[in-house]
């Protein structure tokens, strides 16, 4: 860990993500087990003090990770967003966000206000890197070399919505125990217990707020990419053209309806899979507990899924029809 945390510190410029989630999550774990092991009246008290000073020295670790690097040189920060220094929680919480936010309730923000746009997402630097690609091997497709550019971005968005996902289905998990708790008799119900439950119900709610916000972000952040090597192949394409014998107004299209449309259709990738997830687990834990009464709802699920695949079939059609207005559009 001191290893990690040392070449972070080297070598990028925000706190470790990896080691920010890893202290949050244990010193999670530790909390319940730590508050366990206190109410067990047989654990010595020699063992309840070893673990309440090994937690107190990790949430010391969790904060001293947190803490932002500083930057001595002004005009370095200036060429840098605040979200490129801004480590897991300030991204969560959008917290390097709140300067720009107060500036603009304080008077109009100009183009100048708004941050630098962060070294990953420019242009210039992705597109670079798409043509090197394309050059070495133009046996690759679009998508095999979109993939190779963007294959991280991509797919470290699993993790939060994997954690998402975990979250949402322990909602229901939680309820079943809460009325099983309310259900009890007043002799047999714990405080403590009830406590737990409080406590639990916080972690899981402010969990699906933060991975969420962790999730979209980084979601949005791959758009952008994509949305940036598609519009710069497309117009550095246009320039090698022989503007006399080609309509620009395809170009035009091009880069604004074609790859808007593009983008908007990858805004639901992660949502497909997750979604498929949900329902088989939600489905096998309605059959746990209800028997055949799981087919109602999985009914309803298959007929959706089915409708929208009946209606997708006419969506290209329109597109198309719309796509050729805007272009005729914009040869007038």
């Amino acid at each position: 860990m001191f290893v990690l945390s040392y070449n972070e510190h080297v070598k990028s410029l925000r706190p470790s993500t990896i080691l920010n989630a890893f202290l949050l999550v244990s010193s999670i774990l530790d909390a319940a087990t730590l508050r366990t092991i206190h109410l067990l009246e047989s654990v010595p008290s020699l063992i309840v003090a070893v673990h309440a000073l090994a937690f107190g020295l990790k949430l010391v670790l969790l904060i001293l990770e947190a803490r932002h690097k500083t930057v001595d040189d002004k005009d370095y920060r200036r060429l840098h967003s605040p979200e490129d220094f801004s480590g897991l929680y300030s991204q969560s919480l959008y917290w390097w966000l709140n300067d720009l936010m107060l500036r603009g309730a304080k008077a109009v923000l100009k183009p100048a206000d708004l941050y630098p746009v962060s070294e990953d997402l420019a242009s210039a630097r992705l597109s670079s890197k798409f043509q090197k690609l394309v050059e070495n091997d133009k046996q690759k497709g679009i998508y095999s070399v979109i993939f190779s550019l963007l294959a991280w971005p991509l797919l470290i968005t699993i993790v939060p919505r994997m954690g998402l996902l975990g979250l949402t289905l322990c909602q229901p998990l939680m309820l079943r125990r809460l009325l099983s708790y309310l259900q009890s008799p007043d002799v047999l119900r714990d405080a403590n217990t009830g406590y737990g439950l409080v406590a639990a119900y916080g972690v899981v709610h402010v969990g699906i707020a933060l991975l969420s916000a962790v999730y979209w972000h980084r979601h949005y952040r791959f758009m952008t990419m994509l949305r940036g090597i598609l519009m710069t192949a497309i117009y550095q394409k246009s320039l090698r053209l022989d503007m006399t014998s080609e309509d620009g107004t395809a170009s035009v299209t091009l880069m604004s309806t074609d790859v808007e449309r593009i983008v908007r259709g990858v805004l639901d990738l992660h949502e497909l899979w997750a979604s498929i997830a949900q329902i088989a687990i939600a489905t096998w834990a309605i059959e746990t507990q209800l028997g055949t009464a799981f087919v109602g709802p999985l009914a309803v699920a298959i007929f959706a899924v089915g409708v929208s695949m009946w209606m997708s079939r006419f969506t290209t059609s329109f597109q198309i029809l719309w796509i050729q207005n805007i272009q005729k559009k914009n040869r007038q």
